[in-house]
């Protein structure tokens, strides 16, 4: 007993002791000791509270589509109104591009009708200048055939600018013989005659430019 005592003699025990239970366990294997069960709940059932209860059952995973995240649900949601949004968008564009190439095809119209009526005008006012041309040489013929008294009698009666364009056809002194006798006429036939005059003057300078 007092050789058990000593502290080194003990330590050398222990060791040994140490030592052979090692030993042995590596020999025969070291099982570990179940863990606790956990508390059985109502109708039966066992649920680990740290696993959801669709994991329990390996032969029937939850399947992957069933995650859910609210804030990845929120991104999804913004992605799908503002596709709604583009669709929308695309959908106006649309209308308007084919309401501007109506309106387009319209106003070509529009001014190609404008062109067409005013190449009509200006033919129609061409050939009124090459009648009216026509007619006022006749006029003019037809009057300095007649006596002078006689042609400033219808001259008076005519518009100044109409009679002015006669005369300006007419040969120069078939031309003053009608005004002389436009003038015997009384007042009114001077101011008559002094306005034709006039304007053969200035018919006359303008041809000459």
């Amino acid at each position: 007993m007092k050789a058990l005592s000593s502290p080194l003699l003990s330590s050398l025990v222990g060791g040994l002791i140490y030592l052979a239970t090692t030993a042995v366990l590596m020999i025969r294997g070291y099982i570990p000791p179940p863990p606790p069960a956990p508390p059985a709940q109502a109708g039966g059932e066992v649920h680990d509270p740290n696993v959801p209860p669709a994991t329990l059952d390996p032969k029937n995973p939850p399947p992957s589509w069933s995650y859910f995240n609210p804030d990845v649900e929120y991104l999804v949601k913004e992605l799908k109104d503002q596709k709604l949004g583009l669709t929308s968008k695309e959908k106006d564009l649309k209308e308007l591009e084919a309401r501007i190439l109506a309106e387009r095809l319209e106003l070509s119209a529009i001014t190609q009708q404008v062109a067409r009526l005013r190449q009509e005008i200006e033919d129609s006012i061409l050939k009124m200048k090459e009648d009216e041309q026509l007619n006022l040489k006749r006029l003019a013929k037809s009057y300095a055939a007649m006596e002078p008294a006689g042609s400033s009698k219808i001259l008076l009666e005519l518009e100044p600018d109409m009679a002015a364009k006669i005369l300006y056809l007419m040969k120069d002194d078939v031309v003053a013989g009608v005004l002389d006798a436009m003038s015997k006429v009384g007042n009114e036939g001077v101011k008559r005659a002094a306005e034709l005059t006039r304007r053969l003057r200035l018919m006359q300078s303008t041809a000459k430019k």
